[in-house]
């Protein structure tokens, strides 16, 4: 048993590290996908299929760009900041929170931080994700582009960092830092022809999935 923690445990870091540092926001779930995999197996908890909620970001995991919104889907993108008030009401309804007796202005305060720190997650972590989902159900269409990569860079702001790439037919963009990583690594340069494929879904949502086809 040993043994195997020495394995996992490497692993896992790897894995943790590699989402924290190069994922888009609808990736970042998947971090905890180990985590959450072995409290289903092994927790008894009756609340344990919360643990779903981060797994179904790996149904997204491969999708590194948003090419384009559609009007609809912007609309919809709004609507799912409403969508985090019952939720809110449910999880205060049912004393979630700071239950214990304190003055009332750490009490203020801290219901305060609870309510943009659950809106951020319920908006980045699961409506987004979900979206994301529900869009790529069906392909509404689905074609081939060659191009070249510009220029590619890291965006550094406080502690978060963005990875850009400039696309000499679809401009600037931001991607994941997975499809950073593999431009880097497959040494893409301006004279490079790449070819990708963009596929529109079911909310109008144009997106990348996967990475490049190296032409030249």
């Amino acid at each position: 048993m040993l043994d195997y923690f020495f394995v996992i445990l490497p692993l896992g870091a790897i894995w943790f590290l590699l989402f924290i540092f190069y994922c888009r926001s609808w990736q970042l779930p998947a971090t905890f996908a180990p985590l959450c995999i072995y409290g289903l197996y092994s927790g008894n908890s009756p609340w344990r299929w919360l643990l779903l909620i981060p797994l179904l970001s790996l149904l997204v995991v491969d999708l590194h760009i948003i090419v384009k919104e559609s009007n609809f889907s912007k609309r919809i993108n709004i609507l799912t900041y409403l969508l985090t008030i019952p939720i809110l009401i449910i999880y205060f309804y049912y004393d979630l929170g700071f239950p214990e007796q304190r003055n009332l202005a750490v009490t203020i305060w801290a219901y305060f931080c609870q309510i943009i720190i659950l809106t951020i997650v319920l908006k980045f972590w699961f409506f987004d994700v979900l979206l994301l989902v529900v869009n790529r159900l069906w392909i509404r269409e689905k074609y081939y582009l060659e191009t070249h990569i510009v220029e590619k860079s890291r965006k550094i702001v406080g502690r978060s960092i963005s990875y850009l790439v400039i696309f000499d037919n679809l401009g600037k963009k931001e991607v994941s830092g997975f499809f950073y990583l593999y431009l880097k690594f497959k040494r893409v340069t301006p004279k490079d022809k790449i070819s990708i494929i963009i596929k529109k879904g079911f909310l109008g949502v144009e997106y990348i999935t996967g990475f490049p086809k190296v032409l030249s």
